[in-house]
């Protein structure tokens, strides 16, 4: 490869940078958070509430901030961000209290929320519409990857703390992170704005979109992508979240936990590069169903058999569910009408709902029926989103019958033809 070529792959790889090392930085600080609470004292139902306090802001600075960057511009958006989650990383490794601790998650929590949607919507300027697929597949691979990256070696590093005996042995993972941010706003800062022409791209007619699919179909089928991510992103926050207490409890130590829960990221990264090759499942229902029928029955068979392998078989159930969810998502919104930062921050609202209520009905279930039936309530909420969706599709094929006359339109584009 000639130096011209690897200088111009060096450059479009850097676009995605960002994603990974924000994502490898937070799963580090999500990994240790449980473990900085538990031995503050913290019950179950505290760590839940930690974690979801920090959703419950990621989703107001979504809806309330994020949005502004479709007037200010991305990259001033997504440098005031890394600027504050840097910040809060290294003062949550300092904090000597419960109340310090939520503090910390708070101010993380919403730079996060105002980094995100900026960042996706930066992506999508970055090229014509007809590209939108390739580079949704490029930065779902690189954040899901240092999601999968970061649980391991935080784990590693929590490890190598206790064995130098810190005081506070979770400084390791989080200076880490920490240096990860920091790289990160070297590399923005290098970046220049999406061109003119890019910007505009938001403002492409619905006849650029790879999908021809009517508007009905579009809006239902982002209707229950929406809740499908929620449901899939609850059953992941519910086990990043609590997960690493109910492994100690277990008898596993900190790496292998977090070698379980890097799968459940890394299989993602699998179902994002399979998804993003071949897109048979655009606006077809039965891949969302099957993928979420099979997360339900891993939650169960934990519950029934707590073991590393039984856990092991539903953590790759769950990413790569996820895969498919995420990905209907964030390109299914990104497809709509409207402002590409206010498309994106709809998306990770979702992203943080299930954030929120993942580990606060976790948590209290875990401390009132015990850990093994946690696993049994999560997929019992899991069954009632799948059955929300249910009722969005049957509702479709009601409209469809009644604008469609004679006889049910087929094809992809998701009028009632039995799939």
């Amino acid at each position: 490869m000639s130096r011209g070529a690897t200088s111009l792959l060096m450059k479009k790889s850097s676009l995605y940078l960002p994603g990974f090392a924000v994502d490898c930085a937070f799963s580090a600080t999500a990994f240790v958070i449980p473990l900085i609470a538990t031995r503050m004292g913290a019950t179950a139902t505290q760590v839940g509430l930690l974690s979801s306090l920090g959703s419950l802001c990621y989703i107001s600075a979504c809806l309330l901030i994020a949005p502004l960057s479709d007037r200010i511009g991305p990259r001033r958006m997504i440098l005031f961000a890394l600027t504050f989650v840097m910040s809060a990383t290294l003062a949550l490794g300092f904090s000597r209290n419960l109340w310090q601790m939520a503090g910390c998650i708070a101010l993380y929590a919403m730079s996060m929320g105002c980094f995100w949607p900026p960042y996706q919507s930066w992506i999508a300027q970055r090229g014509p519409r007809v590209d939108l697929m390739r580079r949704l597949l490029v930065f779902n691979l690189f954040w899901s990857a240092g999601l999968g990256v970061g649980q391991p070696l935080a784990g590693s590093l929590y490890e190598l703390g206790e064995r130098v005996d810190l005081l506070r042995p979770a400084l390791f993972p989080l200076f880490v992170g920490a240096m990860l941010i920091l790289a990160t706003l070297a590399l923005v800062l290098r970046f220049e704005a999406p061109s003119k022409m890019n910007a505009g791209m938001q403002n492409d007619g619905e006849e650029n979109s790879a999908d021809e699919a009517p508007l009905l179909v579009k809006s239902t089928f982002l209707y229950i992508a929406l809740l499908a991510n929620l449901s899939i992103w609850l059953a992941q926050r519910f086990f990043i979240s609590l997960f690493p207490r109910f492994g100690l409890e277990m008898g596993l130590s900190p790496s292998f936990i977090g070698i379980l829960l890097g799968s459940i990221l890394l299989c993602q990264a699998v179902a994002f590069f399979l998804f993003g090759k071949y897109p048979g499942w655009h606006y077809r229902f039965a891949p969302l169903v099957t993928l979420q029928v099979l997360v339900i029955g891993g939650c169960c068979l934990i519950g029934i058999l707590p073991l590393p392998h039984t856990i092991a078989i539903a953590f790759l159930a769950i990413g790569f569910a996820g895969g498919l969810t995420y990905y209907s998502s964030l390109y299914y919104s990104l497809t709509m009408g409207g402002g590409l930062g206010r498309r994106a921050a709809i998306h990770e609202t979702a992203v943080g709902l299930g954030n929120l209520l993942g580990p606060v009905i976790g948590g209290k279930a875990a401390d009132m029926l015990g850990r093994d039936n946690s696993y049994f309530v999560i997929g019992g909420v899991l069954c009632l989103t799948l059955l929300a969706q249910v009722i969005l599709r049957i509702r479709l094929s009601v409209k469809a019958r009644a604008l469609v006359v004679p006889g049910p339109v087929r094809g992809p584009s998701g009028l009632p033809d039995g799939r």
